[in-house]
């Protein structure tokens, strides 16, 4: 076969298994060693980073772990990917299995051998696209999705249309305080009560729509927990939490000239109110989920909800700067944490 030319390939002769789909054939005992040999994908996304987040689940040593898939290159070719051209040349290159072919040159007891799907190439698009059918996001579940069914699995009450199409995932990821790759069901588990909480409260489906962002509902998920007992310190926050469901811009409740009194605060920026010069949280930031956005106004919403459980004023002639709340989000993440730590969390997980 013209596929074994690769040197690489070349001692697989006798395994080398042509698949009933075209193009794409099989070798069921390939060294692990050999993975070593390919050369990483030229879309591939960096790697190496995610190897410790994902030791936990490699170490758990599943069979799929051990199956990798790559492309074959019978020629050279060029492409465009975010707007600079790639050059792909002739050899093998991997598709699916970067991360784990990394864990593996550490991992002790890693296997000799792994399975390899290989895919015959001669163009950018094809390169790309198999590229893609792994790693897109299009071709795994939706997150929604995802939610939908965890939510169904743990008889979660929900009644809003955000809720029970399970619009919330920004929000989910923003407020675990767990490893972000921790699977959905286990995120919503872990704030099983507060969900329900917040979609009767009615903060997935605010009475204005510019309050509906994910940032707020993640604010609002743990600070039901946060202050989930005493019954006292619960019926506060959930107090404030109906106050930001029910802002309305025809009939403000931030009247007082010279004080701010935290649920007001928030409701007027996130309202949009006054000169967005002026702005807490800068425009580009306000209900962005990208990650650079979060940080702002978690901790722009931490500051007030402080200040609302407090009851504490802000004069706002003194005015409210971000360093004055720089911080506050990683503050209230930690004590989250503190209160109810995600199952199988540990406080040096970072150091192992």
């Amino acid at each position: 076969m013209a596929i074994l030319n690769n040197t690489i390939l070349s001692d697989y002769h006798d395994q080398l298994i042509k698949t009933a789909v075209p193009g794409e054939y099989f070798l069921p005992k390939f060294a692990t060693k050999d993975l070593f040999k390919l050369k990483t994908n030229a879309i591939q996304r960096e790697h190496e980073k995610r190897v410790k987040k994902m030791k936990k689940h490699f170490d758990k040593r599943l069979p799929t772990q051990f199956n990798f898939s790559a492309v074959v290159c019978t020629t050279s070719f060029t492409g465009k990917y975010q707007g600079e051209i790639v050059e792909v040349l002739p050899g093998i290159d991997m598709v699916d299995g970067h991360t784990r072919r990394h864990y593996s040159k550490d991992a002790e007891d890693y296997p000799e051998y792994v399975t390899l799907t290989l895919y015959l190439v001669d163009n950018w698009e094809d390169y790309k696209n198999i590229y893609y059918s792994f790693d897109a996001s299009e071709a795994a579940e939706k997150t929604n999705e995802k939610i939908v069914g965890a939510c169904r699995a743990l008889n979660i009450k929900l009644t809003s249309s955000t809720a029970l199409g399970g619009g919330f995932g920004s929000a989910l990821d923003i407020a675990y305080p767990g490893d972000r790759k921790d699977d959905i069901l286990t995120k919503v588990a872990y704030f099983k009560t507060e969900l329900e909480e917040l979609d009767a409260i009615g903060l997935m489906k605010p009475t204005e729509g510019k309050m509906k962002a994910q940032t707020l509902m993640a604010a609002g998920l743990m600070a039901l927990k946060i202050y989930g007992e005493p019954p006292e310190t619960h019926a506060r926050m959930v107090g404030g939490l109906h106050q930001l469901a029910k802002a309305r811009t025809d009939a403000p409740f931030w009247v007082d000239p010279d004080n701010w009194f935290g649920m007001d605060a928030i409701a007027y920026q996130y309202l949009e109110q006054g000169d967005p010069d002026k702005w807490w949280v800068e425009k580009g930031y306000l209900r962005s989920t990208k990650f650079m956005s979060i940080a702002p106004q978690m901790d722009f919403i931490w500051y007030f909800f402080e200040k609302y459980m407090s009851k504490s004023r802000v004069a706002k002639g003194k005015g409210v700067k971000p360093s004055n709340f720089e911080g506050k989000f990683e503050e209230y993440q930690e004590a989250l944490i503190n209160i109810n730590p995600p199952q199988g969390y540990s406080s040096n997980e970072d150091d192992e």
